[in-house]
């Protein structure tokens, strides 16, 4: 099941500037717009909450085609809000399995689809990566990869693909970069030295507000190297892996000296 979720950019705001104006402008657009045009698709609209709206899709192509509709008509028919600017809202989007009851939805999929829409930019839409791959191509392409975000509440990260594809949504997004495991080119290594360097080295990239480093328990569960670069770099959502080795290259200081580690590392584009 498709479910949809969107509210009202800046619903806060409006509500303290003219309270009566606001609430007339968002249930003109819930029920003229938003509700019409869900149920003309084949959807249904469960609930809506103040600003927000929650509905459900039998189609995760339909749902998309239905947000995409309404944005387009919100750009082109200005809905008058309080004030003098057009209402403007977030979408969020997820397919997932859940529960349905004759007034509620329930499940972890709908709780996704919310925190999704909290990360879509205004007019615009945001989806999981479950919705995204079952898409026809040629509403996939329309969307540009987000990466993997960390939802309030949500134990697993999900990946997210955003529309519209503009520049400045495009440059808004962070290089996300995965550390993985170092190797050692000697067995008689110590494991516990050589993964306490690799976490040094994504301690010292997770520094740098541009980028966004995988967490080292997620990027540690593909050590054994099973899966080609390319694939774990999709399964992490990384623009960029890190990879290296580690070897003893002689001694240092006394004969019983520690060994002088040597560390070689690649960064590659995946």
């Amino acid at each position: 099941m498709a479910i949809l979720t969107a509210d009202v950019v800046g619903y806060s705001r409006m509500m303290e500037a003219d309270e009566e104006g606001a609430l007339a402008s968002v249930s003109r657009l819930q029920e003229e717009i938003l509700k019409p045009r869900i149920l003309k698709s084949g959807g249904r609209t469960i609930k809506v909450m103040g600003d927000g709206l929650l509905s459900i899709f039998e189609s995760p192509a339909v749902a998309i085609s239905t947000a995409l509709q309404v944005q387009h008509l919100l750009a082109s028919e200005a809905v008058a809000a309080s004030g003098t600017d057009p209402l403007r809202i977030r979408i969020g989007i997820n397919y997932a399995e859940v529960m349905i009851t004759q007034d509620d939805v329930f499940g972890d999929g709908v709780n996704v689809a919310a925190r999704l829409e909290q990360h879509a930019l205004p007019d615009g839409i945001c989806i999981s990566e479950t919705t995204h791959d079952i898409l026809p191509e040629e509403l996939q392409r329309l969307f540009v990869d987000g990466g993997l975000l960390h939802l309030k509440n949500i134990s697993r990260p999900v990946r997210a693909w955003h529309w519209p594809r503009t520049p400045t949504i495009e440059q808004s997004i962070r290089t996300v970069v995965a550390v993985l495991p170092f190797q050692s080119a000697d067995e008689a290594a110590n494991e516990f030295l050589v993964d306490g360097f690799t976490e040094d080295i994504i301690s010292g990239l997770a520094r740098f507000r541009s980028l966004s480093v995988i967490a080292v328990s997620s990027a540690f569960a593909f050590r054994d190297r099973s899966e080609g670069l390319k694939e774990v770099g999709r399964k992490l959502a990384a623009n960029y892996l890190v990879t290296g080795n580690m070897r003893p290259v002689g001694r240092r200081g006394s004969d019983h000296g520690t060994d002088d580690p040597s560390r070689h590392g690649a960064v590659g584009l995946v």
